[in-house]
């Protein structure tokens, strides 16, 4: 299972669709959250430019247009191996469930698009407290681009690190047991694209998970990918999903296996690879 996460920074120009299609084609997510898409439903040409083969499913958070510049607009846009049940949105987020057609495993995500206006922030905070809320012995995922940095490290240049906004952050994902799922390649996914002195860089875009949710995946990956036309790098989560392994159902099974010759000794080593006892013993 792979998601794609992406501020792309509007997709009303040919370039941008090139772009997103290049991406999409070259990563084959299953899942794919793109932010700032600048569309609307009403828009001619919106479902051409978020569609991609296989990924014919597509849910839409209409952006602004109501001030002179088009800003913000959300998209949400899977394939055929998972189902997708939106439970709420606004401008900001896409709460979801999400079931594998192949395993049936299920999970809540949350795509975020946290607000850059430093007066906005503590909003994407309470988005994610208030969902917390109902999730505390569920499988969790939180992605997107939150606007927002952990601590000094994330950010390169520019003047320094907002403190209060930091510290919030860090309380937000503390108090709703949400952890950092790491990246891999280069740190940072945003940069202002200025150079010398007033070059920054930081690190605003991220997958977190509760204890439930990684648990449920243990095998997963975040890297941050090249940048296209944004000023953002899309983030890439792999994951892989096991059905858990019940070791009862494994005793049994072995037991059958025995009636028809296995021995005692072959079945107590693949007893072991799943954390049961010794054959005898279990006997």
């Amino acid at each position: 299972m792979k998601i794609l996460s992406w501020n792309c920074r509007g997709l009303g120009n040919p370039a941008a669709v090139r772009a997103l299609k290049k991406l999409l084609q070259s990563n084959c997510p299953d899942v794919m959250f793109l932010m700032e898409t600048k569309l609307a439903d009403t828009d001619t040409k919106a479902k051409a430019n978020l569609f991609c083969d296989p990924l014919s499913n597509l849910f839409m958070v209409n952006c602004d247009l109501s001030a002179k510049n088009r800003s913000g607009g959300l998209a949400l846009i899977w394939n055929q191996s998972v189902n997708i049940n939106i439970l709420s949105f606004n401008k900001i987020s896409i709460d979801a469930y999400i079931t594998s057609c192949n395993t049936n495993i299920q999970w809540y995500a949350t795509c975020i698009y946290g607000s850059p206006y430093a007066n906005h922030k503590h909003l994407t905070c309470e988005t994610i407290n208030n969902l917390h809320l109902n999730r505390q012995n569920d499988s969790w995922i939180v992605f997107g681009d939150f606007n927002m940095i952990l601590n000094g490290s994330e950010k390169l240049g520019g003047n320094g690190v907002d403190y209060y906004i930091t510290s919030l952050f860090n309380e937000t994902l503390n108090h709703c047991n949400l952890n950092d799922l790491g990246y891999s390649v280069y740190k940072y996914t945003w940069a202002n694209n200025q150079i010398d002195n007033h070059h920054i860089q930081e690190r605003l875009d991220r997958f977190c998970a509760n204890i439930h949710w990684t648990n449920q995946f243990p095998r997963y990956s975040n890297k941050h990918l090249l940048r296209y036309t944004s000023d953002h790098a899309p983030s890439s989560l792999s994951f892989f999903m096991q059905k858990r392994v019940d070791p009862l159902t494994t005793i049994k099974d072995l037991l059958d296996l025995n009636i028809y010759g296995l021995k005692i000794k072959s079945a107590n080593k693949s007893l072991r690879k799943v954390g049961g006892k010794p054959l005898e013993m279990a006997l």
